[in-house]
């Protein structure tokens, strides 16, 4: 998926664009305030964190390091990245495909 303008600043607002390896929009949608609909939640690869992002009025966004997920997996069953021990996020699972989940899980564990 392109990545939307209001989705790149929010991404400047909270990371240094330049420190990103990977981004991806994911099939996991997340409250942002507006009454229509939930928005796609972002997960961007930094150099050393994970950033989540979905923009909207009241935007989601969580940052933690890549050393708080070691125990992360994918589940080939839910097609979910399953995000552990992750105890300081909300969410701890990203459904996505298994290439982009491999994408990630690379990140986290290189």
């Amino acid at each position: 998926a392109i990545v939307q303008p209001a989705i790149f600043r929010l991404i400047e607002q909270h990371a240094d664009p330049n420190s990103l390896f990977f981004i991806v929009k994911t099939a996991t949608s997340t409250d942002v305030g507006s009454w229509i609909s939930k928005r796609k939640i972002w997960a961007c690869c930094l150099a050393e964190e994970l950033l989540l992002i979905a923009g909207g009025q009241k935007p989601f966004i969580e940052k933690t390091a890549f050393r708080q997920l070691t125990d992360s997996m994918y589940n080939h069953v839910t097609a979910n990245l399953m995000l552990a021990p992750a105890e300081q996020l909300t969410v701890k699972r990203l459904k996505m495909s298994p290439h982009d989940a491999a994408q990630v899980l690379a990140q986290i564990h290189a």
